[in-house]
């Protein structure tokens, strides 16, 4: 979990200058990202084992909780408060967040089906659909608040930085991580996390090829 902690200060040291707002603000914002991802990420584990929905958001809360006040503290000491100063190109935000989550939704199932991904497992599938339904609204929601923040001169290098830097690097580390509460090679682990990237990497370049990011610049 520290690894985890560590990786998100960086990546947050890095795009905040980016983020729109008051410097609690931006904290908030990109703690509820990170935050909803684990809580949303444990209760996987209930679709696929013996285990309650409730007991496994229980089990997600600490790490999730711990994520969200290390983002209001980095909020607060390292962000500075920035607003919009020019808008060049009125992307469309909430159209690149579906595309986004259509691309999850409908890698996750390939997997599933192609990969077998699933196959150790006994899933409930109304509970396995329901989940990645969420995750995948979630997701879409996570591009669409950093999508934006991430590095790069153009919008096809900032989405590549928001696959392998702002949501990519928490991913790999969260997966890594299940495993601790759930009976899974870490190899299954890494093929679902390279897939979910590979897929996110899909709809990224299609919201880029149709509505493209919403061009902002941020300043003090």
């Amino acid at each position: 979990m520290l690894v985890t902690l560590g990786a998100l200060s960086i990546v947050f040291a890095l795009i905040q200058d980016r983020l729109v707002g008051k410097r609690f603000v931006k904290g908030l914002w990109f703690g509820i990202a990170f935050t909803g991802l684990w809580v949303l990420g444990f209760t996987e584990v209930s679709a696929l084992s013996d285990t309650t929905l409730l007991t496994e958001v229980i089990n997600g809360l600490p790490d999730s909780l711990t994520i969200l006040l290390m983002s209001l503290l980095l909020g607060f000491f390292i962000a500075r408060d920035t607003h919009v100063t020019d808008k060049k190109k009125p992307g469309n935000q909430l159209g690149g967040a579906a595309v986004v989550a259509a691309a999850f939704f409908m890698g996750r199932y390939l997997s599933y089906w192609v990969f077998k991904t699933n196959s150790i497992f006994h899933p409930e599938p109304n509970a396995v659909f329901i989940w990645t339904l969420a995750m995948a609204a979630w997701i879409g929601l996570v591009y669409g608040i950093l999508g934006n923040a991430s590095l790069g001169h153009s919008p096809m290098k900032r989405g590549l930085f928001f696959i392998g830097v702002v949501f990519g690097i928490d991913w790999l580390l969260f997966n890594l991580f299940l495993p601790i509460f759930l009976d899974i090679p870490i190899w299954n682990m890494v093929l679902r996390a390279l897939l979910d990237l590979a897929f996110i990497g899909l709809g990224v370049f299609v919201n880029v090829r149709i509505f493209g990011f919403i061009d902002r610049q941020a300043s003090a």
